[in-house]
């Protein structure tokens, strides 16, 4: 499923990440304790499908997780 790049970005604020870095055309977002950083590229207004899921697996969330918060 492709999202939203604004509403990926309030999901990953919701759960406590934040705006850590911007490179180009990409940015970081960090959380404390998390073994990556969650990396989307700002060039897509929807993010990619296979993107949304390695953000999902970087965060430990589901795609229920994101669901229901996009249906809020």
């Amino acid at each position: 499923m492709k999202v939203d790049r604004k509403r990926l970005e309030a999901f990953l604020a919701a759960n406590g990440w934040t705006l850590s870095r911007t490179r180009a055309s990409h940015s970081a977002w960090s959380k404390q304790g998390a073994l990556r950083p969650a990396i989307i590229d700002r060039n897509y207004d929807e993010v990619p499908e296979d993107h949304v899921r390695s953000i999902l697996k970087t965060m430990g969330k589901t795609r229920s997780d994101l669901r229901s918060f996009l249906a809020k």
